[in-house]
């Protein structure tokens, strides 16, 4: 069959302490099935034969068959560069894979220059020193995590606005590497960095955007950095989260979020299965 809910009701009853998450199952049921009758309507249209039509590739194909706007022309790869690159001085950086990233020489040194990147001066540093900023950033996270533990909440926060910023910057490395900067946290240091739930629903809009937009050097990065998210905070709010985006406007950005969240919801709920927590033992 086309459509399959994520869950059943009879699964979710498992769960019914849990409102918050009921309210997201049922809201994912909701949009599928908005999903499989407009997909329905668009096959009939077709001649296309509903019952050989996978959910999995109605999601793949989603854009395409559901979005009835045309998509914008892409500039070509030059024209973006000239028309959005931004100003500053010019520094040739390396952005590295976390298989290559040094431990720190000097933790302590390193933490000084995230603070330093994060707090009220950040605006008057070059972006070169906010670079060297987010490589200390993944040196700590990677290779001395407890340092940026042992800073406690004021710590953690200066790291997830350095990376925030960064992930949003008009050049290419810095965006890049802040992405592989927050995975880096949500791997190594887990959840204590994400703080409030407010925190993981912030981040998860940033990280659905990237994920599903026009910037395809970025999309992978920012995807594999939504699924370490969703590793470091499971749980009704992060799925909540994924939910709130699984009817944006950009449809790249829908299927991100239907995904991720169908993923979250069963790792989420499987954790919580009686006789889970044996198996993992085991």
């Amino acid at each position: 069959m086309l459509y399959s809910p994520p869950l059943t009701r009879s699964r979710a009853r498992l769960h019914g302490k849990h409102p918050s998450l009921q309210k997201s199952i049922d809201k994912l049921n909701a949009i599928y099935a908005r999903r499989h009758r407009r997909a329905a309507r668009a096959c009939t249209k077709d001649n296309i034969d509903l019952e050989s039509v996978s959910l999995k590739a109605l999601q793949a194909s989603s854009p395409s068959i559901l979005n009835k706007r045309k998509r914008a022309l892409k500039l070509s790869r030059e024209e973006q560069a000239m028309a959005g690159a931004p100003e500053g001085n010019v520094y040739q950086v390396e952005v590295l894979e976390r298989k290559d990233v040094p431990p720190p020489e000097a933790p302590q040194d390193d933490l000084q220059l995230v603070l330093l990147a994060a707090g009220p001066s950040a605006a008057t540093l070059d972006w070169g020193d906010t670079y060297a900023a987010v490589d200390a950033l993944r040196r700590l996270a990677i290779h001395s995590p407890q340092t940026l533990l042992n800073g406690g909440a004021a710590v953690l926060a200066a790291a997830l606005q350095l990376t925030k910023e960064g992930a949003g910057s008009l050049r290419s490395s810095m965006a890049r590497n802040s992405l592989l900067a927050l995975e880096d946290l949500f791997d190594f240091v887990g959840g204590p960095v994400l703080g409030e739930p407010e925190v993981a629903t912030t981040l998860v809009s940033l990280l659905l955007g990237l994920a599903g937009g026009d910037k395809k050097f970025l999309r992978g990065t920012a995807q594999s950095t939504v699924d370490a998210l969703a590793r470091a905070a499971p749980g009704a709010d992060t799925v909540a989260a994924f939910v709130a985006h699984a009817e944006d406007k950009n449809t790249e950005v829908q299927a991100q979020a239907l995904l991720r969240a169908d993923k979250a919801l069963e790792e989420w709920l499987g954790g919580l299965a009686p006789g889970a927590a044996r198996r993992g033992a085991a």
